[in-house]
């Protein structure tokens, strides 16, 4: 089994964050459209991707556990997001998605993870969202100019 984990520093209070995860009208905006979420242990998410699970943990402004759902993307699998205040106005966001069977699954939602806290970020520090598209391009332009 393997895991994947992901890091960002974010510059706004961990609140904003930690809602950003839990509302969904905050994950409609840089995540995935349609999405219902009741953050509470034994609540659900789901979304227009197909991703949907259960939540086992959580504690405001603190850690969010849920199982992962996707039955195109690692289904069966556990996602861990921990939220730590930096300061007033900067907390960091890590993700481990666990239990994941193979390293192209873990290489896949590696990539997808990248993407959704760059997407997070953007949304939360300028009120703008980056399309996976957009990450990718400017990624390949990255790797081009290196």
């Amino acid at each position: 089994m393997q895991t994947v984990h992901v890091q960002k520093v974010i510059d706004v209070p961990v609140e904003q964050g930690f809602a950003a995860w839990t509302e969904a009208e905050h994950l409609s905006h840089w995540f995935t459209e349609q999405t219902e979420v009741e953050a509470r242990i034994g609540g659900t998410y789901r979304n227009s991707d197909g991703d949907r699970g259960e939540f086992l943990v959580v504690r405001p402004n603190a850690h969010l556990r849920f199982t992962w759902e996707n039955p195109t993307h690692s289904p069966g699998t556990i996602v861990d997001i921990e939220f730590r205040k930096v300061n007033d106005m900067q907390h960091i966001v890590h993700l481990a998605h666990s239990q994941l069977r193979s390293e192209a699954d873990a290489d896949g939602m590696e990539t997808g993870w990248r993407w959704a806290l760059t997407s997070l970020q953007s949304y939360l520090e300028t009120g703008k969202a980056i399309t996976y598209e957009e990450w990718e391009r400017e990624a390949t332009n990255r790797r081009i100019s290196a």
